[in-house]
C-alpha cells in the first residue's frame, strides 16, 4: 500500500478501467518499464551468465564510480572476461546507496540509516534479481502497525534467498498510522479511508490513477496508469498487441504533456480549466493543492516538486514505484559491495578521483587523477571507459562534457542541462516508543520546513530505533541548509539543524496533547555520555548538493527535459556498428541519466546498458531467448525512444 496510490488489482470491471475483461492480467513475474516497454532487463539477466564474451584484445576497461550502476557494470564486464579497474572517489563503495551507522553504534547493531536510497518496491526487478542471486536479503521485523502483518523471523546476512517482496514494509503514510499537520489542524489518520479534511485530493488522485483522464463528454482521453501497467504485464507474458497498445498509450501522454509541469497538469485536470472531466468529480481549490503538496502521491509531500515535469512523476505510478515499498536489512550498500566482492576485478582503487581523460577510441584512454599514486592508473591505457556518476559530477569534476572525442556534443549538453535535485536528510537514533502490532503513529507529514518524519524499526534488541526527522528536496533542502548554517565555517552544523527542526516541530504540539506526547519521543538517544545534551553521535545528516563527487541527489527533469533524458539514456547505442552516432568508447551510466532516477533499478539499467555497449564494441553480447538485449531496445521498438522527439 501507499498513500494515495491504489494497489493495482489483477483486473478492473469495465466501468473502472474502460477495458473490462480485455485488461485481465495473466501472471507475470515482472514487466518492462513504460519508457522501454519492449525489454525486461531482469529477463535478459536470467537467461545468460555471463552476458557476453570478449572477442578481441580490447579488454581493459576502466569503470569510474563505485555506486550501484558502476559496480553492476564492473561485475558484468568482469564475468564476461574483461580486465576491469574500478575507481571510486569516496573511501567506501556505494555512492548514494549510502547505508550508514551512528558513530557510537555497536558493530553488530542492526540499526542503520539510509542516507540515499531507502525505499524498495517489488517492481525494482533488476535489484530483486541480484539480491536473490546473491542470497543477501535479510528478513526483519514487520511494521507492527496493527495491519495484521506477522512478525518475520530475523535471520543472518546471506542466509535468505528471496527478492524485495520478502522484505518488511516501509512505514509509508497510510501504511502505518500517520499524523497530518497543516494550517487547518492536526489529523490522526489510520490509513483505512481518506484522511479527514483531505477527501477531495485523496479521491481525486485515486480517480486519476484508476480511471485515467477522460474528456468532458466522458470519453477516454488518456489511459489510466494502472491499466497501462496491466498492458505492460500482459506484454511480458508475450502479448504483442498489449505491447503496441501500451506504447501508443504512453506516446499519447508524451505528446500531450512532455512540456508541462506536474502542477500545471494537476491544475488543468482538477480545476476544470481544460477539456477534461475532473477526476473524482470534485474541483480542487487553491487550498487543496496545498494539501496535496503536503501529503503527496505515496511517500510524502510533493509540493517542493510541483515545478518538475508531469511525466517525471507519472511514470513512477505506472512503473509501480510508489506502492508496497520495503526496507532492506542490512542496508542497500550491501548490493554494490556484493557486486564488487563477486566480480573478480583487476583492481579496485578507492579515495581517488579521476580529473581528466585523455585519448580516443582509436588510441586508447589514459587518465589524470587525485589520490595516492597507483600502478592501476598511472601510465595505464584503457580500451573502454564506463563513467558512472551523477551528471553534476560528470560536468564539474572532469573534462567529460568538454571533449567531443569523449562525449558527443548533444549528450554533453543534456548532461549539463538536465535538472538534478537537491536533497537533505536528518536521522536520529531514538528509543522505540511503540509496541509491535499497536496503533501508535509512526509517521508525521506537515506543511512547514520539517515536512516528514519516519520511524523505522530494524530489530535492535536494546530497544532503540531510527527516526528520520526530515527528508526534503529542492527548495526545502535549501531552507534546511540555512537552518543549520554554522557561523564558523558556513557549513551545516547537524546538531544546530536538528535543534531548529525540532523547534519547528514543536509548533504543532500545542494543537494536540496526543501529538505533543508523540513529539516528545523524537529526540536523540545517546549511548554512554554523562551529558544527555551531548547527542552529536546520535545524529546523521546529509545534503547531497554540497557533497564532493556528487553535487546533487538525483535527476528530476523539468518540463521538456525528457528529450535530454532520452539522449543520455540511449547514448550507449552508439556502440552498435549500425548506429549513425560515432562510438567514442566512453559510455555514461548512473541514475541521473535514467528515466527513473532516484530508484535503484534506474541506476542498474544504465550500468547494464554501458556493459552491453562495451561487450558489443569489443566482442559478443548475448541476447535472451528472443535475441533481445539492451542493444535491441531501439530497434525492436515497442517503445518510447522517439517519443521525446514528438
Amino acid at each position: 500500500m501507499s498513500f494515495l496510490v491504489p494497489t493495482a488489482p489483477t483486473s478492473h470491471p469495465p466501468e473502472e478501467s474502460g477495458g473490462g475483461d480485455a485488461l485481465a492480467v495473466p501472471a507475470a513475474s515482472s514487466f518492462a518499464y513504460v519508457d522501454t516497454p519492449d525489454f525486461r532487463y531482469d529477463g535478459w539477466l536470467a537467461h545468460n551468465e555471463p552476458r557476453g564474451a570478449i572477442g578481441r584484445a580490447e579488454g581493459d576497461v576502466l569503470v569510474i564510480g563505485g555506486g550501484v550502476s558502476g559496480t553492476a557494470a564492473a561485475y558484468e564486464l568482469s564475468r564476461a572476461g574483461c580486465r576491469v579497474t574500478l575507481v571510486e572517489a569516496e573511501p567506501a563503495l556505494g555512492g548514494r546507496c549510502a547505508s550508514r551507522r551512528f558513530k557510537d553504534e555497536p558493530p553488530r547493531s542492526p540499526n542503520l540509516v539510509e542516507l540515499g536510497a531507502m525505499r524498495f518496491t517489488e517492481s525494482l526487478f533488476v535489484m530483486s534479481y541480484y539480491l536473490d542471486r546473491f542470497g543477501c536479503v535479510e528478513l526483519g521485523p514487520s511494521l507492527g502497525s496493527g495491519l495484521g502483518a506477522p512478525l518475520i523471523l530475523t535471520l543472518t546476512r546471506r542466509h535468505v534467498r528471496g527478492g524485495i517482496g520478502a522484505l518488511p514494509l516501509f512505514p509509508d503514510p497510510g501504511v502505518v498510522v500517520t499524523w497530518l499537520c497543516d494550517a487547518d489542524g492536526v489529523v490522526r489518520w489510520d490509513g483505512q479511508d481518506a484522511p479527514q479534511g483531505f477527501e477531495t485530493v485523496y479521491y481525486g488522485w485515486h480517480a486519476l490513477a484508476t480511471n485515467g483522464i477522460r474528456r468532458s463528454d466522458g470519453a477516454q482521453a488518456f489511459m489510466a496508469p494502472m491499466d497501462l501497467r496491466r498492458l505492460l504485464q500482459r506484454s511480458a507474458s508475450g502479448d504483442g498487441g498489449a505491447l503496441a497498445a501500451a506504447t501508443a498509450a504512453w506516446q499519447a501522454y508524451i505528446t500531450a504533456f512532455q512540456g508541462r509541469s506536474f502542477y500545471g497538469v494537476l491544475h488543468e485536470l482538477f480545476t476544470g480549466a481544460g477539456p477534461y472531466e475532473i477526476p473524482g468529480g470534485q474541483p480542487w481549490a487553491f487550498d487543496d493543492f496545498d494539501k496535496f503538496g503536503t501529503i503527496g502521491v505515496g511517500s510524502g509531500g510533493f509540493g517542493a516538486l510541483y515545478s518538475v515535469g508531469f511525466l517525471e512523476i507519472y511514470r513512477l505510478i505506472i512503473n509501480g514505484l510508489e506502492e508496497d515499498q520495503r526496507i532492506l536489512r542490512p542496508g542497500v550498500r550491501i548490493l554494490p559491495e556484493e557486486l564488487v566482492a563477486r566480480a573478480g576485478l583487476a583492481a579496485l582503487v578507492k579515495n581517488t578521483q579521476v580529473t581528466r581523460i585523455h585519448g580516443s577510441l582509436q588510441e586508447g584512454f589514459r587518465v589524470e587523477y587525485e589520490g595516492e599514486p597507483t600502478d592501476a592508473l598511472t601510465d595505464v591505457t584503457f580500451d573502454r571507459i564506463v563513467f558512472a556518476a551523477t551528471t553534476r559530477a560528470m560536468e564539474i569534476t572532469t573534462n567529460l562534457t568538454s571533449d567531443a572525442a569523449l562525449l558527443d556534443a548533444r549528450v554533453a549538453t543534456a548532461v549539463r542541462r538536465v535538472h538534478v535535485a537537491s536533497s537533505a536528510k536528518v536521522a536520529i537514533r531514538i528509543r522505540k516508543f511503540w509496541e509491535d502490532g499497536d496503533d501508535t503513529p509512526r509517521v508525521l507529514l506537515c506543511d512547514n520546513v520539517v515536512r516528514q518524519i519516519y520511524t523505522l524499526d530494524y530489530g535492535a534488541q536494546d530497544g532503540t530505533a531510527v527516526a528520520f526527522i526530515t527528508y526534503v528536496w529542492d527548495e526545502d533542502a535549501t531552507k534546511q541548509q540555512g537552518l543549520g548554517a554554522s557561523s564558523e565555517n558556513y557549513g551545516v552544523d547537524k546538531v544546530k539543524l536538528y535543534q531548529n527542526l525540532y523547534a519547528k516541530l514543536l509548533t504543532y504540539a500545542e494543537r494536540s496533547p496526543e501529538l505533543a506526547a508523540w513529539i516528545a519521543h523524537i529526540v536523540p538517544y545517546t549511548r554512554g555520555s554523562a551529558n544527555p545534551g551531548d547527542f552529536a553521535d546520535s545524529i546523521l545528516y546529509v545534503e547531497w548538493q554540497s557533497q564532493p563527487h556528487f553535487n546533487g541527489a538525483f535527476k528530476l527533469s523539468y518540463p521538456g527535459q525528457d528529450r535530454y533524458v532520452q539522449t543520455m539514456f540511449f547514448d550507449y547505442l552508439k556502440a552498435d556498428p549500425d548506429s549513425p552516432a560515432a562510438d567514442t568508447g566512453v559510455y555514461i551510466a548512473g541514475d541521473c541519466i535514467a528515466y527513473t532516477s532516484g530508484w535503484v533499478d534506474g541506476a542498474l539499467q544504465t550500468g547494464l546498458n554501458a556493459a552491453a555497449a562495451v561487450l558489443t564494441s569489443t566482442g559478443t553480447l548475448y541476447g535472451d531467448a528472443h535475441g533481445q538485449s539492451p542493444m535491441t531496445i531501439n530497434k525492436v521498438r515497442g517503445g518510447h525512444n522517439t517519443a521525446a522527439q514528438a
